[in-house]
Parts: structure tokens; C-alpha cells; sequence
């Protein structure tokens, strides 16, 4: 996020993160949504999900201020989320990782999860390859010589 981004996402959401105190932070969620998806062009499904997991986070953390979330309560957070898939884990990173640099931008909280917790890569999958039989089929398909032979360079250059 950029530093003017962060600082006009700052103004529109510290009233709702500062109003009522006494209210858990779980519940002043939906205000701070509000205001700081509003810079953003989140497609509806995004604005659900990276609500539903800033809740989640919140929640599973025993609804803490926010000035006491530390290191110690986002790895606790995160081995919660070990038997998760890498992709999981990449989106639930991405918006937790957003609202903290937004408490951080805000003077509410000093963490910075990017220095505790690197991003999971997803494996990635082997690419399907054409079995010999296949390849033998489509060859014996090509009616030409000169068709045979773009077919075996493109087999040979990665054809699937």
C-alpha cells in the first residue's frame, strides 16, 4: 500500500477504530471495513472474505485491543492456521497483514507482520505432459510429412 493511500485510508477509518471504545474490537470490524475498503476497488467477494477474515483474526485472538496484539499473538494466530492450505494461508495472510500496516499507519499498534511471518509458497503442480500413446496418435493423425514434423517440433518445444 502506498504511504498516501495508507494515510487517506487512515483518516476515513480512525474514527470508527477510536469511537466507542468500550465496544470490542470484533465489532467495530464492519465500521473499519467500511472505511478502508473505500480507497479500494475490491470486487464484493473480496470485501466478504477479507472481512470475514479480519474477524476471524480478531476473534481467534480473544478480541484484543489493538495497541496488545503482538508477536506472540499473531504466531499464535497463524499455528492455528497450519493445517490449512498454502493458498489459505496466502489470502489470510494478505488481509491480516493489511490491517495491521493500517493500526500500525494509525499509531495503534507497532507490529509488523511482514518481519514475523514469510508468505507460504503454493508447490507448484508439474504440468500434464501427453503420454506416449498420445503422442504416437496425434503424430499418426497429421496426413503430411511436412504436418508429421511441425507436430514433432512442437511436441519438442512443450506442446500439452
Amino acid at each position: 500500500m502506498t504511504r498516501a493511500l495508507r494515510l487517506i485510508s487512515a483518516e476515513l477509518v480512525a474514527p470508527a477504530l477510536h469511537s466507542d471504545e468500550s465496544r470490542p474490537m470484533g465489532e467495530r470490524i464492519s465500521q473499519y471495513m467500511s472505511g478502508f475498503l473505500v480507497a479500494r476497488t475490491y470486487s464484493r467477494r473480496s470485501l466478504h472474505q477479507r472481512t470475514s477474515i479480519i474477524r476471524r483474526f480478531v476473534l481467534d485472538c480473544g478480541d484484543p485491543a489493538p495497541e496488545t496484539i503482538d508477536a506472540i499473538v499473531v504466531l499464535a494466530w497463524w499455528q492455528r492456521l497450519a493445517d490449512r492450505a498454502p493458498a489459505t494461508r496466502q489470502a489470510h495472510l494478505s488481509a491480516v497483514r493489511q490491517f495491521l500496516d493500517l493500526l500500525r499507519a494509525l499509531g495503534r499498534t507497532v507490529i509488523d507482520i511482514a518481519t514475523i511471518i514469510k508468505r507460504p509458497r503454493a508447490p507448484r503442480k508439474p504440468p500434464v505432459v501427453l503420454t506416449e500413446a498420445e503422442i504416437l496418435r496425434f503424430l499418426a493423425s497429421l496426413p503430411t510429412v511436412r504436418d508429421k514434423a511441425s507436430g514433432a517440433l512442437m511436441l519438442g518445444c512443450g506442446l500439452r
